[in-house]
Formats: C-alpha cells, sequence, structure tokens
C-alpha cells in the first residue's frame, strides 16, 4: 500500500519538504531551507501534521493553510480557544490530515 507522512511539528514539514523541493525527490542530506509554505504549496512529501495549535495571526497559520483551508483552521482554532486549550510550545496539539 501507499505510505503516509505525518511529520511532527511545523519544522519538520519544512525540512522535508525542503529537501524534496530541492532534489527533486527525498534524500538524505544536511542543510537548510528557505522554503515557506501556504495555501498554494503542493506537498510532494508529507500527509499529515502533529503540531501545536497556532493562532491565526501567528507565522505558522500560513503553513497550515498548505495542509486545509483557512475557514476550516480558524474554525479549528475558536473551537480549541473555546474549550480552553493552550497554544504554543507547551500547550495542546492536534492531528491535521
Amino acid at each position: 500500500g501507499a505510505r503516509r507522512v505525518i511529520a511532527v511539528g511545523t519544522s519538520v514539514v519544512r525540512a522535508l519538504e525542503g529537501n524534496a523541493a530541492e532534489h527533486g525527490r527525498l534524500v538524505a542530506a544536511n542543510g537548510e531551507t528557505s522554503l515557506r509554505l501556504g495555501p498554494d504549496s503542493p506537498l510532494r512529501i508529507v500527509d499529515g501534521l502533529l503540531t501545536g495549535i497556532h493562532e491565526p495571526t501567528a507565522s505558522h497559520f500560513r503553513l497550515l493553510q498548505a495542509f486545509c483551508p483557512p475557514e476550516l483552521l480558524e474554525r479549528a482554532y475558536s473551537f480549541a480557544a473555546m474549550s480552553g486549550y493552550l497554544c504554543h510550545e507547551f500547550g495542546d496539539s492536534n492531528l491535521i490530515l
């Protein structure tokens, strides 16, 4: 069957997708990426993301839009905020598929 890649954290998404963008596929490598992901970014490697809850004003929120529409993300954020979920590094997480 098809393999699925679930990244743990937005930095992992950028590392994997940046590597694939540079090499045309995912290869073992060292380096840095300047890749910025957003709503118009095609995802080549990552199918899902386990990440913290990011506010709509946070820079990471734009990366999340590569996975799903901003309206859905904003509804999910509003629900999380009303339910008492926490944001940032030591907050709650969510899985985006």
